[in-house]
């Protein structure tokens, strides 16, 4: 069964920066980033944040974690939810506390160019069967691309909506949205079969 989410803000602008292989991350079924859990009060914190897998073939995720446990600094712990689901917990780079304050006001275009230059201008499409290249689109983003910035002018009205070009050209960073809850991944799983 496929699985289709819309990926988080910290998916897309958080996880990169955590130094996991983008093709171990694909092959293991990462669902979702997220900066807390809501069973996880004790992890409630601006440093952590927490990797939704729900991997299809456990021995090639346990040979994943374990490479995650000899070579990534960052990782802090794992757990298991039911129905196959499983989350890694990461520490956020300490470093990167300025960036990432402006990625959770939205302010994707004013982070440093020390942050940007940790996301490859290009990326291999795992979900290509020929695994061809795409633009990331965080540069995108970041460097309110003309091309981003018509896609979104054209989805929101078309050729006569200008949009303001001081608008950052994604997804406002939403804490409801950011925050794990399993109970409501599962159901809305369960409503899709």
């Amino acid at each position: 069964m496929k699985h289709i989410y819309e990926k988080t803000v910290t998916t897309v602008f958080i996880v990169p920066t955590l130094n996991i292989d983008r093709e171990d991350l694909y092959n293991n079924k990462l669902i979702n980033g997220f900066i807390a859990d809501v069973n996880k009060e004790d992890y409630y914190q601006e440093d952590a944040v927490f990797l939704l897998f729900k991997p299809k073939d456990i021995e090639i995720f346990r040979a994943f974690l374990e490479k995650e446990y000899e070579i990534n600094p960052f990782i802090i712990e794992d757990y298991d939810y039911e129905e196959g689901y499983v989350v890694l917990v990461y520490q956020l780079n300490p470093e990167l506390k300025k960036d990432i304050e402006l990625i959770k006001q939205s302010k994707y275009s004013k982070v440093s160019d020390s942050f940007k230059e940790l996301f490859p201008l290009r990326l291999i499409d795992y979900s290509d069967p020929k695994r061809g290249t795409t633009m990331s689109i965080q540069h995108l983003i970041f460097d309110k691309d003309k091309r981003l910035l018509a896609f979104w002018e054209e989805q929101l009205g078309g050729e006569d909506f200008a949009m303001d070009p001081e608008a950052e050209l994604w997804n406002e960073f939403s804490l409801k949205n950011e925050i794990l809850d399993i109970e409501t991944i599962i159901e809305n799983e369960n409503n899709i079969k």
